[in-house]
């Protein structure tokens, strides 16, 4: 079954966001999204993803929404835990991995353990952006996740489209990751339209 979102606004209005792949698994689940914007003008189209969780990350961490990939890690001098990003921008997928293979798509497998009590959750915000140097500009963004609960059992949350106050916190949350970014919905040279204009 693939899942399809239209972009509504912007240069790009018309073109798709396909969910090709949503599989559950044991520990999770497996999604890959793909657009069919072939000619991206001259700038570049990149992914980005926000949780929120109340898992694993967020234990170790003590933040439950924060910009992917960003993740636990032991300081090899100290002992201590370090949670850090890949590089210093707000993209899914890094430079190198954009210019290699991963770029055209998005792919994300993430996993949890059971916990030992109540219910584990996990939200994902995925959009597709065009980035203009420091500007980020959201075409479409896809919600998905799961939930664990203590017998190990994972429930699937369908994909959908983000609503408008789901997408202002996805912005909200990249601007306070990444402010040296500036981030909006629509493209600036594109006249604001009725369902809101650009918002930044």
């Amino acid at each position: 079954m693939a899942w399809t979102f239209t972009i509504e606004d912007g240069w790009y209005g018309g073109r798709l966001l396909k969910v090709t792949k949503y599989t559950k698994q044991v520990n999770g689940v497996e999604i890959k999204i793909v657009h069919d914007i072939s000619n991206p003008r001259t700038r570049q189209l990149r992914w980005t993803q926000t949780i929120s969780e109340n898992g694993s990350f967020f234990k170790a961490c003590g933040r439950s929404t924060y910009v992917d990939p960003w993740a636990p890690s032991t300081d090899p001098l100290t002992g201590h835990t370090v949670c850090k990003a890949d590089d210093n921008k707000p993209f899914y997928w890094t430079d190198a991995e954009y210019n290699g293979a991963d770029g055209p798509y998005f792919y994300d497998k993430p996993s949890e353990s059971a916990p030992a009590s109540g219910n584990t959750w996990l939200r994902f915000i995925t959009s597709l952006a065009e980035a203009r140097s420091r500007n980020v500009i959201v075409l479409a963004s896809v919600v998905w996740g799961f939930d664990r609960d203590s017998t190990g059992a994972v429930v699937v949350l369908e994909p959908r489209r983000a609503t408008a106050n789901e997408r202002r916190g996805h912005i909200r949350v990249l601007k306070d990751m990444y402010p040296n970014y500036d981030y909006s919905y629509f493209a600036p040279d594109v006249e604001p339209n009725a369902s809101g204009g650009i918002l930044v």
